[in-house]
């Protein structure tokens, strides 16, 4: 497998400023998750109801940019361990137990 690297220098973190923006939406409305997947649009949990809060799907390189600009130098052990577990780990995400072991 080749090499990935992640040259932070290149980042222009427009990705994250987008995410920040949707997360301040969803406190500004008291909601409680917010659910962001490449294919989908941005929707978050607000008072037990899935609201979008996008009206574009997130595309894939936009969800590879916002990766790498969360991730920045841990980017490729997500690369490496193809995990959604082992990425929350690296940005500090607690995860819930959902019934699996």
């Amino acid at each position: 497998m080749a090499a990935v690297e992640v040259n932070v220098s290149e980042l222009t973190f427009e990705m994250t400023k987008k995410l920040k923006f949707y997360l301040s939406k969803l406190v500004e409305h008291k909601g409680s998750d917010l659910h962001v997947k490449t294919g989908a649009t941005i929707r978050g949990r607000i008072h037990g109801e899935i609201v979008s809060f996008s009206k574009e799907a997130l595309g894939y390189q936009d969800g590879l940019t916002l990766a790498k600009e969360l991730l920045r130098s841990r980017f490729p052990e997500l690369v490496e361990k193809k995990n959604i577990r082992h990425l929350a780990k690296l940005i500090c995400i607690p995860q819930q137990n959902h019934g699996q072991s």
